[in-house]
């Protein structure tokens, strides 16, 4: 299990999906949308806890490491991989990103980099899909975090962070980050086994919401919306073409699903493919492999699921959890959508929070307004983590 395999089968469906994304959004985003849009509040909230989404703190050391892997590659890691599907949410302090971008140029001799070329890199391709956290602002949260102010202070807000977020791993080479639990410190097998499941996983989204937009729609209809995906591809129209990309998707999935309307959505395939630009010949070829490769995609992540038991461990709860914020950060950690308040609410009830008063929402909308460091809405008054600095999504 190793990403040279990936390069010499060449790219797949969910690459090409990856290289249409603008910068923040992931794969998993507008599938997830749609799925409380068909589904209310209820459906998207069963479907966000069965997605197992990950929290992943990373340091500078694994951060410069992948970035050198990236340069010399000249192709996607698998930690960025599994961040643009969207099931693995990277954190990072504001003072990692900081320090990053000043070694890049320390790094330039050593790694024989073109520093300014690496830097742009660095911010096109890494700092859009990081959450950069700054916790300045919060008491020390554990005994764990005094001991470590005294051993090495700069290493103090990746510390908050992991007692904040509880992340299912923490990517670093730090040895003063030992004491706080799920250290993998064999990252990059940690970040191949990252990779191979969130490729299941958006199959595995894109096949039930697919499932479940079929029973809306007739045979005609669905193939009227890939006929027009397709031509919406050709156009290749940035912003446009990701959309597109989902829904075909969702409809690749229902080939698998559904055999009955699998023949006839294939032939709409092979005659579009004609009329099709090169992106969607490919995409038109991946649907034709639909079942083949998700099978190949359980295998591996099977090998994953064995790799991640022995370097990794469940977020540590040895330390109670005592304020909402801390519940909110940890329901907000590993979504991969913004959420909202009652979904939010749901969500830490779930992980034992206990609620205050008959709407307990509106409690929460409060702590998360006072929060605003740590927390922000969306365009759609949806909530998710604050990412920090000028390259801030």
């Amino acid at each position: 299990m190793d990403e040279k395999r990936d390069q010499q089968e060449g790219p797949t469906l969910i690459e090409y999906m990856l290289s249409q994304l603008e910068p923040g959004s992931t794969l998993l985003e507008p599938v997830l949308k749609l799925a409380y849009q068909m589904s209310g509040e209820d459906g998207g909230w069963r479907l966000l806890r069965a997605l197992g989404a990950r929290a992943c703190v990373v340091d500078t050391n694994v951060l410069l490491n992948d970035l050198r892997r990236a340069i010399r590659t000249e192709a996607q890691t698998a930690l960025l991989e599994s961040a643009k599907i969207g099931h693995v949410r990277l954190y990072a302090s504001t003072k990692v990103r900081a320090e990053t971008f000043e070694k890049i140029a320390k790094k330039a001799s050593v790694f024989n980099w073109d520093a300014a070329a690496v830097r742009r890199h660095w911010e096109t391709e890494y700092v859009p899909w990081i959450t950069f956290v700054d916790p300045s602002a919060l008491p020390p949260l554990s005994e764990r975090v005094v001991a470590l102010s005294a051993r090495d202070p700069d290493d103090v807000p990746t510390g908050q962070i992991i007692e904040l977020v509880r992340p299912h791993s923490v990517l670093s080479a730090d040895k003063d980050l030992s004491a706080f639990g799920p250290v993998a410190k064999d990252w990059t097998f940690v970040t191949v086994a990252y990779r191979d499941q969130a490729r299941k996983a958006v199959m595995e989204v894109h096949l039930q919401v697919g499932g479940g937009l079929v029973l809306r729609l007739s045979v005609a209809t669905i193939e009227a919306l890939l006929r027009g995906a397709i031509r919406l591809v050709s156009g290749i129209n940035r912003k446009g073409a990701v959309i597109a990309l989902a829904t075909i998707a969702i409809l690749a999935g229902i080939c698998v699903a559904y055999r009955s309307a699998r023949e006839r959505v294939q032939r709409n395939v092979r005659l579009a493919i004609d009329a099709a630009k090169q992106g969607a010949e490919r995409l038109a070829a991946g649907l034709e492999t639909t079942s083949e490769g998700y099978a190949r995609l359980a295998r591996q992540a099977d090998e994953a699921d064995l790799i991640l038991a022995k370097v990794t461990q469940s977020p540590s709860t040895d330390i109670a959890r005592q304020i909402a914020r801390d519940y909110a950060a940890l329901v907000l950690g590993t979504s991969p959508i913004p959420l909202t308040g009652n979904t939010i609410t749901r969500g830490m009830i779930a992980e034992g929070y206990l609620p205050r008063g008959e709407h307990p929402e509106r409690y929460v909308s409060r702590v998360l307004h006072q929060h605003h460091d740590l927390f922000e809405q969306d365009a759609s008054r949806r909530w998710r983590f604050k990412s920090h600095g000028p390259s801030a999504r």
